[in-house]
Protein backbone atom coordinates (compact mmCIF):
# COMPACT_ATOMS: atom_id res chain seq x y z
CA UNK A 1 0.00 0.00 0.00
CA UNK A 2 2.73 2.42 0.04
CA UNK A 3 4.50 2.32 -3.10
CA UNK A 4 3.04 3.22 -6.65
CA UNK A 5 5.83 0.09 -8.24
CA UNK A 6 5.22 -2.26 -5.42
CA UNK A 7 4.02 -5.61 -6.32
CA UNK A 8 0.63 -5.60 -6.20
CA UNK A 9 0.24 -1.81 -6.13
CA UNK A 10 -3.15 -0.38 -6.35
CA UNK A 11 -4.10 0.76 -10.33
CA UNK A 12 -5.93 4.03 -10.82
CA UNK A 13 -8.15 5.20 -13.69
CA UNK A 14 -9.27 8.51 -14.44
CA UNK A 15 -12.15 9.58 -16.48
CA UNK A 16 -12.46 13.49 -17.82
CA UNK A 17 -15.82 14.17 -18.94
CA UNK A 18 -16.02 17.40 -21.35
CA UNK A 19 -19.46 19.48 -20.51
CA UNK A 20 -19.55 21.13 -23.98
CA UNK A 21 -19.95 16.60 -25.08
CA UNK A 22 -23.79 17.27 -23.78
CA UNK A 23 -24.49 21.16 -25.55
CA UNK A 24 -22.13 21.57 -28.21
CA UNK A 25 -22.87 25.52 -28.46
CA UNK A 26 -20.76 25.98 -24.72
CA UNK A 27 -16.81 25.90 -25.07
CA UNK A 28 -14.82 22.75 -23.63
CA UNK A 29 -15.13 22.85 -20.06
CA UNK A 30 -13.30 19.78 -18.37
CA UNK A 31 -13.86 17.76 -15.30
CA UNK A 32 -13.13 14.56 -13.43
CA UNK A 33 -15.87 12.23 -14.57
CA UNK A 34 -14.75 8.89 -12.83
CA UNK A 35 -12.32 7.95 -10.49
CA UNK A 36 -11.73 4.26 -10.17
CA UNK A 37 -9.29 2.43 -7.82
CA UNK A 38 -8.64 -1.31 -8.18
CA UNK A 39 -6.39 -3.17 -5.24
CA UNK A 40 -5.94 -6.79 -4.32
CA UNK A 41 -8.67 -7.96 -1.63
CA UNK A 42 -6.48 -8.34 0.90
CA UNK A 43 -5.42 -4.61 1.38
CA UNK A 44 -9.64 -4.30 2.61
CA UNK A 45 -8.35 -4.66 6.17
CA UNK A 46 -6.00 -2.33 6.61
CA UNK A 47 -7.67 -0.16 4.18
CA UNK A 48 -11.14 -0.13 6.70
CA UNK A 49 -8.89 -0.03 9.81
CA UNK A 50 -7.08 3.34 8.47
CA UNK A 51 -10.83 4.71 7.78
CA UNK A 52 -12.13 3.86 11.44
CA UNK A 53 -8.59 5.98 12.97
CA UNK A 54 -9.40 9.13 10.15
CA UNK A 55 -13.03 8.60 11.11
CA UNK A 56 -12.17 9.11 14.53
CA UNK A 57 -9.27 11.94 14.51
CA UNK A 58 -6.39 8.99 14.73
CA UNK A 59 -4.35 10.98 11.35
CA UNK A 60 -0.67 9.06 10.96
CA UNK A 61 1.86 11.02 8.92
CA UNK A 62 2.85 8.78 6.38
CA UNK A 63 6.04 7.12 6.78
CA UNK A 64 9.34 7.14 4.19
CA UNK A 65 9.18 5.05 1.88
CA UNK A 66 10.59 1.71 2.50
CA UNK A 67 11.87 0.59 -0.97
CA UNK A 68 12.24 -3.08 -0.33
CA UNK A 69 8.22 -3.42 -0.86
CA UNK A 70 9.63 -2.73 -4.60
CA UNK A 71 12.71 -5.42 -4.65
CA UNK A 72 15.13 -2.58 -3.61
CA UNK A 73 17.78 -2.35 -0.65
CA UNK A 74 17.30 0.56 1.83
CA UNK A 75 19.35 3.12 0.80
Amino acid sequence: MTHWAAPDAWERNATAMDAAMRDEGQPSDFSLGMLQVVFPAYDIPEIVRRLHNHMAGRVVVPAPADWTTVGRGRG
